[in-house]
């Protein structure tokens, strides 16, 4: 018995999700139609690909083998799909994914190079948060998406996914003028890798973060750096896209963080995509230690 597209899909729901429920609601299929359809896929393949773990389930030793074949499947298909797509119309969309500040300083210029490139691209833009870029990608949710490294929290991406290199820039310490040197952080959660990264950094430094004030938001971190509420560890491209009456100081031992673009093999074949990543790797290129952007040393 050959499994289908669709369960290949629910199956990959429900191990992102953890339980047939979660992957009923983003299916939007009842329970009892996800059950049915693990079930056959299971007869399938050969073997039980969940395992019973409280209300949810979790991947058998099947299932982990499984699951990168499935995801592989999924996306050559999507891939072919869209490849016949820009057969039938000759034009091509790609869907990328952008965070804030990388989205901020490229998205209209990667806009106008797409609609003059031969033959044009449409491009759509998403956020995806850069803890989930990986996974987007992965999905086939975005054909590629902006995400970001840093030195003192190395990722390694799983196999037939590859980050292009855009801009390296390294971390400065800013603060209002008036506020005294030991002042307290301002600093990411350690839930996100951006906040690991500040960690690493201010431990490297020998720097206390046990009083630190702990704010998600870019914005929101610069704003209070400049209300003196404390310091903060942030980036040139991110002064830039929230530009404030600042001091700013070097932070040598801090590491640096990279802005990156994550795509599939398999999406990397497109012409289209190509077009995108070409136009972006020029775009980031340009700000490397022009005045007013960021420099990488």
């Amino acid at each position: 018995m050959a499994w289908t597209l669709t369960q290949l899909e629910t199956f990959r729901a429900v191990a992102e999700g953890g339980s047939m429920h979660a992957a009923a609601e983003r299916l939007g299929y009842t329970p009892g139609a996800v059950s049915q359809q693990m079930a056959a896929l299971s007869r399938a393949v050969g073997g039980e690909l969940f395992l019973r773990s409280g209300r949810g389930v979790v991947l058998s030793d099947a299932g982990h083998g499984f699951l990168p074949l499935a995801r592989r499947v999924l996306e050559e298909d999507r891939a072919a799909r869209r490849a016949l797509a820009e057969l039938r119309t000759g034009r091509a969309t790609v869907r990328v994914g952008i965070f804030e500040t990388a989205g901020a300083v490229s998205c209209r210029e990667v806009l106008r190079r797409a609609a003059v490139a031969e033959p044009p691209v449409d491009v759509v833009f998403e956020e995806v948060d850069v803890e989930r870029a990986v996974d987007a990608v992965r999905a086939g949710t975005v054909d590629l998406a902006l995400s970001v490294h840093y030195e003192l929290v190395p990722v390694t991406l799983p196999p037939g996914v590859v980050a292009i290199e855009l801009l390296t820039e390294p971390f400065v310490e800013v603060r209002a003028a008036d506020l005294v040197a030991d002042a307290p952080w301002i600093v990411p959660p350690v839930t996100e890798t951006f906040g690991m990264a500040v960690q690493a950094a201010l431990r490297r430094a020998g720097e206390d973060t046990g009083t630190a004030h702990v704010v998600t938001d870019t914005a929101l971190m610069v704003a209070l750096a400049e209300a003196g509420v404390g310091r903060a560890l942030v980036t040139p491209l991110m002064l830039r896209v929230h530009p404030r009456d600042l001091q700013v100081h070097p932070a040598p031992r801090s590491g640096r963080r990279t802005v990156v673009a994550l795509a599939t093999d398999a999406q990397r074949e497109r012409a289209s995509v190509r077009a995108v990543l070409d136009g972006l790797g020029e775009i980031f290129r340009s700000m490397r230690g022009v005045e007013g952007n960021p420099p990488v040393s």
